[in-house]
């Protein structure tokens, strides 16, 4: 049976679409065209998919039809109806980096069934909001896409879609590849099909013998339902998806092959510049070194010049049997020329249709019906047709995201032939092309006659250094690796290379023999932060870096304190809600008030080492929180529980014993720490302890980026430091790598009484971008404007409406090379808005994944599966899956019993499955099996959903790097990060932070929202000290921007329940004019009237 198909379609809620483009529009218009197959495009898109399923039936093997009740009959249909069938299909843009370059593809995928789809739907949802747009963009790796298709469903299918547009393809000249292997790698074998797209055609791909293996497909890609089957594909087959996909594999199974634009059409087969008016050959291109003659900049390549570019025969290949193709021009087309009007017209239209009635579908007019027949109706469309068939056209190429035209009259011949009364098949029979405009002889010659480049050559040189250690540093770097002082301390400002002098330090002591690995402990505050250290010492020094203890202040005293009394005292760690609980249950006479007054109060003593015993008398402290405090603390110590300032607090007061203390001195020799402006109180005490009197000790860190006082951190003991080691030597560096020498300027002028920085840096970069919003959605949308503006478009339409303008020459990569910084989490909900309604792909990091309940379970039932749950912890994670019951099992001999008496009920049966199995399952598996344990409110589903996959993608990029088995690994992974772990640089999205959370992160470009007074500084903000604090964290935003920063505010916001005018930030204030450059608004835009698509509009 042959069959017509086109799989390559877009619905209704992609951007730039006909509102026509319904389940029932398609149906209509595949039987107008003469399609067999149509797909049903944008199954990802949530509203989308649901109509498919309302209004579509299953039918044949993978296909599907409208449903009886939706079928359009009171239109003009043609004759002998063909059955029109249904398959599910989506295009997806990628966006990503890859080898040091910014990738943009579209890959149409083809699914055998709507659970197939939507599976693969909902493991895309979680990388990439499908909802914003039918056509999703997704920061995901071309690769990863295909691995994700494979793991969901064997039978669906990838086909990189219209491979040579300049801006979205496979081989685009502006953001491809030049081979598949280097988009799919190993997985290359997994992709048979390539779509040429409507500039190219079979015989230009044929060129390539890269390109042999491969079968060539076309489909309309059609935006409106008029324009579909433009371009689609043959079959000799069933109605059988999987027969047509067999086909595809191995084309001599009943591929036929397609039917084409003439290539000239696609708006973008020649090169050149719309808005300047050039359209260029590659000959011409070559010869004015692809720049445009009028504008001087450079022109948009088109899809013959990258065929030629990378083609490595003159001539095409002819095809596989059978595989053949046939260029068509869209009926209504030559209608319009013939009648001398745009095929737009109600008169083509009423003509169209006419013709549809008597002669049958468009594409079997087109192809198949003799002229004869056709000459009765219309005697000139039958000889357009004829020459269109034999390929006799007039070609005007499309270029720079002009369509092309195509012809096949002269005007003058058109006119005698309208005016004939006989004869006229005798007139010409065939139109020569006009001939090709030449480029200037002066430029070709110059071309011809181009020297080689000269190749500079010879020894550079430079001094080679003896050791890794000292390679690639300044003199102050070089100065603060080789000291020799017993105690250092090294201030260091953005981009001056903190960690690397810090490591590089390290590893000189090793390489020198100056010290042993086994007696190096290096100190950071993050997991983000002692994964970079292992790295760079890894890469200085190799298998010894394993040597080195490096960790986290509070893994280290967890550690310790574990193997000096948690052996025999089981201790488990209590997070901040279970601390909560603790208290609550403990003392429920406490007000809601007073409780949150007292969790602050006992944080606020753990970390000044003040015990319940010394708070009698102590102003800072109220009357009644000793026995608060007293009682809390024997709660603790009868449950052999820690909370998170207990860790220091704790190993502080062991420490103070002789016998301890003398364990832990003498442990080790040299000391580093890291980022040492966000010690507190109780870590810099056991700083001292561990150095002991005869230890070496290195700090590195930036007073101006103390921004957790709240957390009791200060950069007091910048000062302290020099009083306890009064021989201690200080090193400043002061040279930036990173920044810009504008950034660094105007973030020193931020701070107070700052006039200048002494951080220097040799980049000179643009002025801050500084604009003011009417509102906080106006800012939403500026920002997401500009975010499209810096990564080149994230569309056809960013190009073809001139959105995607670049400016300051800023070359931004990928997504990942830009952030969204804010100071509260208020502001998250209008920038999440504007981000999903553009679909550009975007992750959002505050404090909250920590705070979440369904985190705290996780922790909870991991307890159990360790054996380290309390009596406490058994009861919260209990109450939290079986909320009705009210007595509990107080340790795990008894929850097994307990359990046993409960077996009917399904989390019963997973929680004794866990038991028995945890330590032999995989950790992800451990997780993906305890979430399903807690209940939640519907409203609750979207937080639980996200939680889960932050958890599973953290434990799998740790497992990575280090051995992560056990549910205590995972417990323990868990239970000590930070909100910071959860980030992940290599996900291909914009990152939306709060500036605590982007703290110790860089990006290219960085847009810093809500630069109010009542924001930054927070208007909770009330004292010196406190706006001194907030004017660092405004620093801290400025310096994550390595090249480019905007500064955004809006006049109005709402705040506490009202529409708030806003003031600018003080902080604004303070930066001087010269370093400013002042943007304004862009003028809204009309409303554009509304119009009717014509047949050819996409």
């Amino acid at each position: 049976m042959k069959l017509i198909a086109d799989f390559h379609i877009h619905s209704r809620f992609s951007r730039a679409t006909s509102k026509d483009l319904s389940p029932e529009e398609i149906d209509y218009w595949a039987k107008i065209k003469g399609l067999s197959i149509i797909g049903t495009g944008d199954f990802t898109h949530p509203k989308w998919f649901q109509e498919l399923k309302e209004k579509l039936e299953p039918k044949e093997p993978g296909l599907y039809q409208l449903k009886e009740q939706y079928r359009i009959k009171n239109r003009v249909l043609p004759e002998n109806l063909k059955p029109v069938r249904f398959v599910f299909t989506t295009e997806i843009s990628c966006i990503y980096k890859k080898a040091g370059a910014v990738r943009k593809l579209h890959h149409l995928i083809l699914a055998p069934s709507a659970e197939s789809a939507l599976a693969i739907s909902k493991r895309l949802s979680k990388i990439g909001n499908l909802a914003s747009d039918g056509r999703p963009i997704l920061g995901l790796d071309s690769k990863n896409l295909l691995e994700i298709l494979l793991e969901k469903d064997k039978d669906a299918v990838l086909i990189p879609a219209h491979i040579w547009t300049p801006w979205f393809s496979l081989f685009g000249s502006m953001s491809g590849f030049d081979a598949l292997e280097e988009c799919f790698e190993d997985l290359t074998k997994e992709i048979f099909a390539l779509e040429t797209g409507l500039s190219s055609d079979p015989a230009m791909n044929r060129r390539l013998s890269k390109l042999d293996r491969y079968v060539l497909v076309s489909n309309s890609d059609a935006h409106s339902p008029k324009n579909l089957a433009r371009e689609a594909c043959l079959f000799d087959s069933e109605l059988n998806y999987y027969q047509m996909v067999n086909a595809l594999r191995f084309p001599k199974k009943g591929y036929l092959g397609t039917i084409e634009f003439f290539p000239e059409e696609g708006k973008y087969h020649f090169d050149g510049h719309r808005k300047c008016g050039i359209c260029l050959s590659p000959k011409e291109t070559k010869a004015y070194k692809g720049i445009c003659p009028k504008c001087q900049k450079p022109l948009t390549i088109g899809v013959m010049n990258r065929v030629e570019e990378l083609s490595d025969r003159s001539e095409p290949k002819e095809p596989e049997a059978g595989a053949d193709y046939l260029s068509l021009i869209p009926l209504a087309e030559i209608i319009g020329e013939i009648m001398e009007t745009s095929s737009q017209t109600k008169a083509v239209e009423k003509e169209y249709f006419r013709l549809v009635s008597k002669l049958g579908a468009e594409l079997e007019i087109l192809m198949d019906t003799p002229l004869k027949e056709i000459e009765k109706e219309f005697p000139l469309l039958a000889l357009a047709i004829e020459r269109m068939r034999n390929g006799k056209v007039i070609v005007q190429p499309g270029f720079d995201g002009e369509y092309g035209i195509i012809k096949v009259f002269e005007e003058e011949e058109l006119k005698r032939l309208k005016t004939a009364q006989e004869g006229f098949f005798q007139l010409s029979q065939s139109a020569k092309p006009p001939k090709e405009k030449a480029v200037l002889e002066n430029v070709l010659r110059a071309e011809d006659k181009k020297s080689e480049p000269k190749i500079e050559q010879g020894l550079l040189g430079e001094i080679i250094e003896p050791y890794c250690s000292l390679r690639g540093l300044n003199s102050a770097q070089k100065k603060a690796v080789v000291s020799k002082a017993k105690a250092l301390l090294i201030q260091a400002g953005p981009g001056t290379g903190k960690t690397k002098t810090l490591t590089h330090r390290i590893a000189y002591l090793i390489e020198t023999g100056i010290a042993n690995p086994e007696a190096i402990l290096a100190l950071t505050f993050t997991n983000k932060a002692k994964e970079e250290m292992k790295a760079r010492l890894r890469g200085m020094i190799g298998e010894k870096a394993e040597q080195i203890w490096v960790s986290t202040f509070h893994s280290l005293a967890y550690r310790l304190i574990q193997e000096l009394v948690g052996a025999k005292e089981g201790l488990s760690l209590l997070d901040e809600l279970a601390k909560e609980k603790l208290l609550k249950e403990l003392l429920p006479e406490l007000s809601q008030a007073k409780l949150a007054q007292a969790l602050k109060l006992i944080a606020k003593a753990k970390i000044n080492l003040i015990s319940p015993n010394e708070i009698k008398g102590n102003a800072d402290y109220p009357d009644w929180f000793q026995e608060v405090y007293q009682r809390y603390q024997d709660r603790l110590k009868d449950q052999a529980l820690l909370d998170f300032e207990e860790l220091s607090f704790r190993l502080a007061k062991i420490s103070e014993t002789k016998e301890t203390a003398n364990q832990i001195c003498n442990r080790w020799k040299y000391i580093f720490v890291d980022e040492f402006q966000d010690l507190d109180f109780s870590q810099y005490y056991l700083l001292n302890k561990l150095v002991g009197e005869n230890g070496n000790i290195s700090v590195i860190g930036d007073p101006n980026q103390a921004i957790y006082g709240f957390r009791g951190a200060s950069s007091k003991f910048f000062e302290q430091f020099i009083k306890d080691y009064p021989n201690a030597e200080l090193i400043e560096l002061t040279h930036s790598f990173r920044l810009t020498e504008q950034i660094l300027k105007a973030s020193a002028q931020a701070l107070p009484n700052s006039e200048f920085s002494p951080i220097k840096s040799e980049v000179q970069g643009a002025k801050l971008k500084i604009i003011e919003l009417a509102t906080e959605r106006a800012e939403a949308e500026f920002i997401v404007s500009e975010i499209e503006k810096l990564i080149g478009g994230i569309g056809f339409f960013s190009f073809d409406s001139e959105r995607a303008k670049s400016g300051e020459g800023i070359s931004v990569q990928s997504f990942n090379e830009i952030a969204v910084l804010f100071r509260t989490n208020t502001q998250i909900p209008a920038l999440v808005e504007a981000f999903s309604r553009l679909g550009i792909p975007y992750q959002v990091f505050s404090e909250s994944p920590l705070q979440s309940r369904f985190y705290k379970f996780l922790l909870w039932l991991l307890s159990i599966l360790s054996g380290k749950a309390t009596k406490f912890i058994l009861k919260l994670a209990l109450k939290e899956i079986f909320p009705n019951e009210r007595v509990f099992p107080e340790n795990i001999p008894e929850l097994k019993n307990w359990l046993e008496q409960r077996k009917s009920e399904e989390p019963t049966k997973i929680l004794l499955y866990l038991l028995e199995y945890a330590e032999r399952l995989n950790p992800l598996e451990i997780i993906d099996k305890i979430f399903p344990l807690s209940n939640e409110a519907d409203d609750e589903k979207p937080e639980k959903e996200k939680i889960k996959e932050l958890v599973l993608e953290l434990v799998a990029r740790k497992a990575k790097l280090e051995i992560i088995k056990s549910p205590s690994q995972v417990l323990e992974l868990l239970s000590l990060v930070s909100a910071q772990d959860f980030y992940d640089p290599n996900a291909d999205r914009v990152s939306l932070l709060t500036i605590h959370s982007a703290k110790g992160l860089e990006f290219e470009v960085v847009l810093l929202a809500g630069c109010e007074e009542g924001i930054i500084p927070h208007i909770s903000a009330k004292s010196d000290e406190e706006l001194n604090e907030e004017a660092r964290l405004f620093y801290v935003a400025m310096t994550r921007a390595k090249s480019l920063l905007y500064l955004t505010r809006a006049k109005k916001r709402p705040l506490f329940g009202k529409i708030s005018e806003q003031a600018p930030s003080r902080f604004l204030t303070r930066i001087s004019e010269e370093l400013k450059d002042l943007l304004q608004p862009s003028p809204l835009p009309q409303k554009p009237k509304q119009k009717q698509l014509g047949l050819f509009e996409k």
